[in-house]
């Protein structure tokens, strides 16, 4: 269950991305009290800590609590890619975003994982390429694509790499139901792609990969 203090952070946060307080937004004594939240100060100042961090907010002298300006947000933190594409205004720019990143490191990713793949990896890809052809909904099909490119990074043997899939991973699924909805294709040749790449990877074929 979602604490209180989990709450709050996803309030202030997606009032932050969404503009409901804008950029120079000044938070009143209220707010920063925790009293218009309903929590203590302590909270409230933990709350505000953690929001500190993903760079949408500041502390300035004399003059309070302020939202920081969009080009300041940490843009690399999970949550506030996850408020950005749950955001009407923000979700396209976010997924176009996200596709490009995706589009750049995937094939070195693949690359690398030609190279340094162990057993499991490959066990793992082969499991979620099963999922994907006994799935019957675009939701499990995805979901399952998911997990087989996450393991794609893990295979790198690159802890940026994963860090990066795990950043990826929020927005991943939405990705590839998009593109199954704007280029609509046979699950055989989903699946082919799919399978050349595993197989690419275990025969450490780097450039097939």
């Amino acid at each position: 269950m979602e604490s209180t203090h989990s709450k709050i952070i996803e309030l202030i946060g997606k009032k932050i991305i969404s503009g409901y307080f804008p950029e120079g937004y000044i938070f009143s004594n209220r707010e920063t009290s925790g009293e218009d939240f309903g929590v203590s100060r302590t909270a409230i100042r933990e709350v505000l800590k953690i929001l500190q961090s993903k760079g949408l907010i500041e502390s300035r002298t004399k003059v309070g609590t302020a939202v920081r300006p969009k080009s300041d947000w940490n843009m690399l933190d999970p949550k506030v890619l996850e408020w950005r594409l749950k955001n009407p205004l923000q979700n396209q720019n976010a997924m176009a975003e996200l596709e490009e990143i995706r589009r750049a490191f995937e094939p070195k990713a693949a690359a690398l994982a030609a190279q340094y793949h162990n057993s499991e990896n490959i066990q793992k890809m082969m499991k979620a390429l099963r999922g994907m052809a006994y799935s019957t909904e675009k939701e499990d099909m995805a979901q399952c694509d998911v997990a087989f490119h996450t393991e794609i990074m893990k295979a790198t043997n690159n802890s940026l790499y994963v860090a990066f899939g795990d950043l990826i991973t929020v927005g991943l699924q939405n990705l590839i139901l998009n593109d199954m909805e704007a280029a609509p294709v046979e699950v055989e040749l989903w699946l082919s792609w799919h399978r050349e790449i595993a197989e690419a990877i275990e025969q450490s074929n780097g450039e097939l990969a």
